[in-house]
């Protein structure tokens, strides 16, 4: 059984969307701790929400994906209803074209997130503190990329000392507030405007390799999450993300990003 929290952070779903769809029906907790109220998920409503997930980029409204989730028994029920949604989109190709890719991609998506992960094994490691640049932010995720440019302006390349990482401050996922800082590993202290330098500390590890695009992220999330939630193991605040290999400067093919989720535990 997952909190709120760890089911948010697997399905990259907010808090808030999760309890709206709670509200309204669409997905219910497990289990609400009779005591506190707290909501609990099972391993077998991931599915389910990642389904909501496509269903709602593909354009299907919240009524019009309760009534698909209320009427499939099987995977032949989901495939006839994307079905017809291709149908409607083929109807008006020039008006729905981005739909019509995003249909196609689904089919591959649910192989593709179980070969991410192949031979990726979680391992225990220790992490030494390192020194960084960083900058702090709250906002929307999509804005971490500026915020390594200026970070690698600012350094200098012969500086650069290791990849650069991301902070997430956040237990679970937000959308326009989320708490985050980028950071980039220095050899020696800058003395930039705006830009933070510390020693960040280490500690006791566990990390998992991730392989494709960052939209996938949540399998690997899952994984290491399952794995510590077994051995009773609580992780430390905040996570890190390290991306070993990301996007070019002239070339970008998200399958063959390399990104190392780390938990630091007490």
């Amino acid at each position: 059984m997952y909190t709120i929290s760890e089911f948010s952070k697997i399905t990259q779903i907010t808090l808030k969307a999760l309890r709206y769809y709670h509200e309204i029906g669409l997905l219910l907790p497990a289990k609400i701790d009779d005591f506190n109220n707290y909501r609990g998920y099972s391993v077998d409503q991931i599915d389910k929400a990642l389904l909501i997930l496509d269903l709602k980029e593909l354009g299907f409204s919240l009524d019009e994906t309760k009534d698909v989730i209320a009427g499939i028994n099987n995977d032949k029920d989901i495939l006839k209803r994307l079905k017809d949604q291709k149908g409607k989109i083929n109807e008006e190709i020039d008006k729905y074209k981005f739909k019509l890719d995003k249909l196609e991609q689904i089919f591959k998506e649910k192989e593709k997130n179980k070969m991410n992960n192949i031979n990726c094994e979680i391992q225990e490691k220790e992490i030494p503190e390192i020194l960084i640049a960083s900058i702090k932010h709250q906002g929307a995720y999509k804005e971490i990329g500026p915020l390594f440019g200026k970070l690698f302006r600012a350094c200098g390349f012969k500086n650069i000392s290791g990849p650069a990482f991301a902070l997430y401050y956040d237990e679970c996922v937000k959308e326009n507030d989320a708490s985050y800082e980028a950071c980039i590993p220095i050899k020696n202290k800058i003395n930039k405007e705006g830009i933070d330098v510390k020693v960040l500390k280490g500690g006791h590890s566990f990390t998992l390799i991730h392989k494709g695009s960052y939209d996938s992220l949540g399998s690997t999330y899952k994984k290491i999450l399952d794995y510590m939630k077994e051995k009773n193991i609580k992780p430390i605040s905040p996570s890190r993300e390290v991306y070993l290999k990301g996007p070019g400067l002239i070339f970008n093919n998200p399958k063959k990003y390399v990104t190392e989720i780390q938990f630091l535990v007490k």
